[in-house]
C-alpha cells in the first residue's frame, strides 16, 4: 500500500501537480471543520453508547425512551432515534470505547461534545480513504493500468456529490460503500461466495446494497437453484439481527417497519425487475463482464436515485460506480461536465427538501459556530431564494436527466476500443468539475451568511 501511495504522488499522474493536491486537502480540511449536519451523526453516536451500558437485547427499547428529548427535531422530519440495523451502532460503539472508559462518551442526557462529534466524523473520513484504496484494487483487478486507475481515484475523491456527502454533510454511508467495494473486488477476482458475504454485510448498513448486488449475481449465475442458495447466504446477517431482536417491539416498529426504508413506488420496482430480467437472460463473455457490469450497476443508480426519493448522503453509494464507468467511456469529458450540473441540481433539490438541515445551517455545527448570527437560515435560505426556482421537482427532473445521461453514455457501445487508452487530457475537466461543483454550494452559503450578518 505504501508503494502505491509513493507512486501516486511521484509517478502516477504527472498532469496533476503538487498545487492540485494542496488545493484539494485545503478544501477538504476547510469544509470538514466548517460544516457539519446536526442530527444523523450526533444521534447515531449517542444511541450507540447504550451498548456500553449493557443494553444489548433491549437496545432499541432503551433508546426509544429518550425520543422525547428530540421531539422538536423529529416533529419536523418524522423519524425516530434508532432506525438502523445494529451494524451501524456497533461500529460507533467500538469507536467510542476509549471515551466510555473515561466517562465522557456521547450520551442521551449529556449529549455529545464538539470534539467527540468531529472525532466520529474523522473516523468515517478514514473509512472514506480506505474505501479509495479498495477502489484502486478494484480498478487493477478489473484490468485498468496504474495511470488510469489513479485518474479514476481522483475522479472519485473529487466527485462534488461524494465530497459533499462525506466531507461537508458528515455522514456514514461510507460504511456501506466500503463493503460494497470489497464485494465488487471479490466479484472481479472471481470469488464465488466471498463477494456475497461482503455485500450481505453492506446490506446491514443500508438496504440499497442489495439492489446493486442482484445484477452481479445474475451476471455470474444463471442456475435458479444456485441463485436461491446465493440469496440465502446474502440474507443470513439480516436474518440473524431480525431473529435476535424480533421480540423487541421498538425494533419491529422503528427498523423493520421504518417508513424511510420503504421509499420505492411501483415504477421503481417495475423498472428494476425489468432490468434484472434482462440481465438474467443475457449471456456474457468473460472479457465483457467489466463493461456490462458497470453499465448495469449504473442502470441501478439511475433507477434508484433518479426514479425515487433519496436522502443526500445516499448518493455516496453511487460515486465509485460512476467513477469506474466514466473512465471506461469515450465520452469522459462530457460526463465530467454533466457532473457539474448534477451537483447544481442536487443542491437545489436537497436544500428545498431539507431546509434548516442540508443548507447553510450546517455552519452552526462547525468550528466557527460561535461566530454564526442567530437564525442564520432565516436570511436568504439557499433553497428557493438564492437558487432561482422554488419548485423542488424542477431540480428533481433535471437531476434525473443527468443520471440518465450517465447511464446512456456508459453503454458498452461507447466504451474505448482499448480499455487503457490515455485520458490525461481530462485533467482540466476534473479540476473544473471539482471547484465549480463545490462552488454550487459554497457561494450560496457565503451569500446567506453575509445577508444574515447584515440584517442582524
Amino acid at each position: 500500500m505504501f508503494n502505491n501511495i509513493v507512486y501516486f504522488f511521484k509517478e502516477g499522474i504527472k498532469p496533476f501537480t503538487k498545487l492540485d493536491y494542496l488545493v484539494y486537502f485545503v478544501m477538504l480540511a476547510g469544509c470538514f471543520f466548517i460544516f457539519q449536519q446536526y442530527s444523523d451523526l450526533t444521534f447515531t453516536a449517542i444511541s450507540s453508547s447504550s451498548y456500553f451500558k449493557g443494553h444489548v437485547l433491549d437496545f432499541y427499547e432503551y433508546n426509544k425512551q429518550f425520543h422525547h428529548l428530540y421531539i422538536a427535531y423529529y416533529d419536523d422530519f418524522g423519524s425516530t432515534v434508532t432506525h438502523y440495523m445494529p451494524s451501524t451502532y456497533i461500529f460507533f460503539a467500538i469507536l467510542n470505547v476509549p471515551f466510555y472508559i473515561f466517562g465522557v462518551a456521547p450520551d442521551h442526557v449529556t449529549g455529545i461534545t464538539p470534539f467527540l462529534l468531529f472525532y466520529n466524523k474523522t473516523m468515517t473520513l478514514i473509512v472514506y480513504f480506505l474505501s479509495t484504496y479498495i477502489l484502486y484494487k478494484v480498478g487493477r483487478v478489473a484490468g485498468l493500468d496504474r495511470k488510469k486507475t489513479y485518474i479514476m481515484l481522483i475522479i472519485f475523491i473529487t466527485a462534488p456529490i461524494g465530497f459533499f456527502s462525506q466531507i461537508i454533510y458528515g455522514q456514514y454511508d461510507i460504511l456501506t460503500v466500503l463493503f460494497m467495494l470489497l464485494g465488487l473486488l471479490s466479484f472481479y477476482k472471481g470469488d464465488r461466495y466471498k463477494y456475497l458475504i461482503y455485500f450481505s454485510i453492506a446490506i446491514t448498513f443500508k438496504y440499497h446494497a442489495l439492489l446493486f448486488l442482484i445484477p452481479l449475481m445474475l451476471i455470474r449465475e444463471k442456475n435458479i437453484l444456485k441463485l436461491a442458495i446465493n440469496s440465502l447466504i446474502v440474507i443470513i446477517p439480516l436474518l440473524f439481527y431480525s431473529i435476535l431482536y424480533y421480540g423487541s417491539d421498538a425494533f419491529v416498529q422503528d427498523v423493520l417497519n421504518y417508513d424511510g426504508a420503504n421509499i420505492f413506488a411501483w415504477p421503481t420496482y417495475f423498472t428494476l425487475i425489468l432490468l434484472y430480467l434482462y440481465i438474467y437472460f443475457k449471456g456474457f463473455k468473460k472479457e465483457e463482464i467489466l463493461e456490462w457490469s458497470i453499465f448495469y450497476l449504473t442502470g441501478v443508480v439511475f433507477i434508484v436515485f433518479g426514479l425515487s426519493p433519496w436522502s443526500p448522503q445516499w448518493l455516496l453509494m453511487a460515486m465509485p460506480i460512476l467513477a469506474l464507468g466514466t473512465v471506461l467511456s469515450k465520452h469522459i469529458k462530457k460526463l465530467l461536465v454533466i457532473d457539474i450540473f448534477m451537483m447544481l441540481f442536487y443542491i437545489g433539490q436537497s436544500t428545498l427538501l431539507f431546509p434548516k438541515n442540508v443548507d447553510q445551517d450546517m455552519l452552526n455545527q462547525g468550528v466557527f459556530r460561535v461566530y454564526m448570527p442567530e437564525n442564520l437560515n432565516l436570511f436568504l435560505p439557499i433553497g428557493g431564494h438564492i437558487y432561482p426556482f422554488y419548485h423542488m421537482y424542477f431540480y428533481v427532473a433535471l437531476f434525473t436527466i443527468c443520471l440518465f445521461l450517465h447511464f446512456f453514455l456508459k453503454s458498452p457501445i461507447f466504451r474505448f476500443n482499448y480499455v487503457n487508452e490515455d485520458i490525461s487530457n481530462t485533467v482540466n475537466y476534473i479540476r473544473v468539475r471539482f471547484m465549480f461543483g463545490l462552488l454550487c454550494f459554497i457561494i450560496p452559503v457565503i451569500i446567506s451568511f453575509t445577508a444574515a450578518k447584515y440584517f442582524s
